[in-house]
């Protein structure tokens, strides 16, 4: 994977005539990558598997459905968008009950995140784009629960040994470290959701210093002998 992130830049709403401020929500495939319920990340099962389901979101004019596998349930619900704001409201939502056999239990987070109190549930979206145009989907309820998407499966051998790297504590308050020690770190660039490069660093074993940042969710932009890697974490 090449550089992902040379910065972020949140995607400011378009023109609101006749709904185009959902453009960019309707007219891009979504993959799953996690859910964040009651404080717990959940993530998807479904990285760097191919030909489950594709997207596993997806939003038309009237309505919204999502699925992880053809043999775990689905969800569906008729759909209203806010006319001039990046939101939106699911009503009557509902899910199948077919007898889940695959990926039940993040299916029954991720479908308790998009389901809520079964009745109108409102959310509000964010899509962040990188500079070479990949795009990431963040959706959050009125209780702070987030799910997160790409809009482009990960695939491929340096993808997957640059998935193996993963981030702990996340959360983290002082140090964040690096699970995988197979591969060579080289450098390390963390982004604001808004976009801004608050700290890099070539000089790092298996972790860095965040213990400067302010609380918040954040990017950071690892790069290996293998390439480059995008994960979020969230600071304390």
């Amino acid at each position: 994977m090449k550089n992902l992130f040379l910065a972020l830049c949140l995607i400011s709403a378009m023109s609101t005539i006749n709904g185009q401020v959902h453009d960019e929500l309707q007219n891009n495939n979504w993959y799953i990558e996690s859910v964040l319920l009651n404080g717990e990340n959940y993530p998807s099962p479904l990285v760097n598997i191919v030909g489950v389901v594709d997207p596993n979101i997806e939003f038309e004019e009237t309505i919204a459905f999502a699925v992880i596998d053809p043999e775990s349930d689905s969800f569906f619900s008729d759909v209203v968008y806010d006319p001039t704001d990046m939101a939106f409201v699911f009503t009557n939502p509902a899910i199948t009950l077919p007898g889940c056999q695959q990926y039940c239990d993040f299916a029954q987070k991720y479908f308790e995140f998009l389901f809520g109190d079964g009745e109108d549930v409102p959310f509000t979206y964010e899509i962040l784009i990188t500079d070479v145009g990949a795009l990431f989907l963040i959706i959050s309820d009125e209780f702070g629960n987030q799910a997160y998407y790409q809009d482009t499966p990960i695939l491929g051998v340096q993808d997957q040994a640059l998935s193996a790297i993963k981030l702990f504590p996340n959360p983290a308050t002082d140090l964040l470290y690096f699970a995988d020690n197979s591969q060579e770190i080289k450098h390390i660039a963390i982004y604001s959701v808004s976009g801004t490069r608050v700290t890099e660093t070539s000089e790092l074993t298996n972790g860095i210093d965040v213990s400067m940042l302010i609380a918040g969710l954040y990017f950071i932009e690892i790069t290996t002998e293998f390439g480059s890697t995008t994960q979020k974490f969230l600071k304390n």
